[in-house]
């Protein structure tokens, strides 16, 4: 697994590569948010692991601009952040920014390691996605809205919703498979929009929270059946 470690100062990065290393990970380094684009259009890494108050570019921009691109925003992002006066504000801030998890600084090795290895065996878990056109209903704030899910992973899916919420924000999903008589309802969290345009309608992608795993394995099969169905010939 590649990751990519992006911190202003040295002490910071030479430390969490010190950690990393010793579990065998492909590490990089970028100094600045810049460095860190630059470094992952070029070799696209597993996860980020990103400082958030760093010169001419904070991680929060960086990690938009990770999320906002297609070809990116697959990418891992765990955002740092040294700043402790007001921790809950740093963290919001973040997660608006669309970072899959947070660790304060200073960063402990038991720690990291604990949040690294959790975050890539998730995303390895929901790495098969497909395109589909299931009926689903949304809660938000109280009100439902009938929509369709356009693409879905064991972990999440596309919805699409116009205006798309907020980053962020909870919701309430609702999906009805064929065959099942039962919706799944899931507690869901924003992690990236989406406004309409030629890639597709406007929505949100959204993470699964706490999915039972009666649930969690029938979205499994329901996604690799469709994936055989699309790929008859790719080999498993």
């Amino acid at each position: 697994m590649k990751l990519l470690l992006v911190d202003d100062v040295e002490l910071f990065l030479n430390l969490e590569k010190s950690f990393l290393d010793r579990k065998s990970f492909i590490t990089d380094t970028a100094r600045s948010g810049k460095e860190a684009l630059d470094r992952i259009k070029a070799n696209k890494p597993d996860l980020v692991l990103l400082d958030l108050f760093m010169p001419e570019m904070n991680g929060d921009e960086v990690c938009r601009k990770i999320k906002d691109d297609p070809s990116t925003r697959d990418i891992i992002v765990i955002m740092t952040s040294s700043e402790s006066e007001n921790e809950t504000a740093v963290k919001e801030r973040c997660f608006a920014a669309g970072c899959d998890d947070f660790l304060p600084k200073p960063i402990h090795r038991q720690a990291l390691l604990h949040v690294v290895e959790e975050s890539l065996h998730l995303a390895k878990r929901e790495h098969l996605r497909v395109p589909t056109h299931l009926p689903c209903s949304i809660v938000r704030s109280g009100d439902t809205l009938n929509t369709w899910i356009h693409t879905i992973a064991a972990g999440g899916a596309f919805v699409e919703l116009s205006p798309p919420p907020d980053i962020g924000e909870e919701i309430s999903v609702h999906l009805t498979f064929p065959g099942k008589p039962e919706a799944i309802m899931v507690k869901s969290i924003v992690r990236w929009t989406r406004k309409s345009s030629e890639a597709g309608p406007s929505g949100a992608g959204v993470q699964f929270l706490n999915i039972s795993s009666s649930d969690m394995n029938w979205i499994m099969s329901y996604v690799q059946d469709k994936d055989r169905i699309l790929h008859p010939h790719r080999k498993t």
